[in-house]
């Protein structure tokens, strides 16, 4: 690195004491049943360019078998909106998942998707009741046109079991426990 500066050794004392204090944790498969997927979203995550985050979560058998953090493609103007976009990314990839599980010979027909976001919902469910979802892309139709087939129903997840919630929220550090237990991180024993 050329001409590093105190912040810089800083922060590489803080991930060796990171390493350090984990050293003992690893994805401890084979345990639990069943795929579990949510989503969340982190509303004008960008101050520059004002966009959101979507987060979403996929664990098999609650081990972690995918996760995705990344820059949402348009500005939203409500959390709603910017929570219904983070929809639109989880329906995809929850229809990507289909295609493995039926290649290991369990096949699914739905796969359920955790929300914590009521409005959300609301716009999910019925967007043309709630005036919100209107302008939104039609690109994000595939929610409304998956839902409808039964592929991907959305359910409520309260935010204290939100696993996808740890990716888009500043914990406590009394709360880290209990969110990486469910993403299957255990200490080794």
């Amino acid at each position: 690195m050329h001409k590093p500066e105190a912040s810089h050794w800083r922060a590489a004392k803080e991930v060796l004491q990171y390493l350090a204090g984990t050293a003992d944790l690893g994805l401890c498969f084979g345990w639990g049943d069943g795929l579990m997927a949510c989503y969340d979203a982190d509303f004008f995550a960008d101050v520059e360019t004002r966009r959101s985050t979507t987060e979403w979560l996929f664990c098999w058998s609650l081990e972690a078998a995918s996760r995705c953090s990344r820059s949402q493609p348009t500005v939203s103007t409500s959390t709603a909106e910017s929570e219904y976009l983070a929809a639109a990314a989880a329906t995809k990839e929850a229809l990507w998942y289909r295609k493995p599980f039926s290649d290991l010979g369990e096949p699914r027909k739905t796969i359920a998707i955790g929300e914590e976001n009521e409005s959300c919902l609301a716009m999910l469910v019925n967007p043309e009741e709630t005036g919100r979802a209107e302008h939104n892309d039609i690109t994000h139709d595939i929610v409304q046109d998956r839902m409808e087939r039964g592929e991907v129903p959305f359910h409520h997840t309260p935010t204290a079991a939100m696993a996808a919630d740890g990716f888009t929220n500043p914990l406590p550090i009394a709360a880290l426990p209990k969110v990486i237990s469910r993403l299957g991180v255990r200490r080794e024993r």
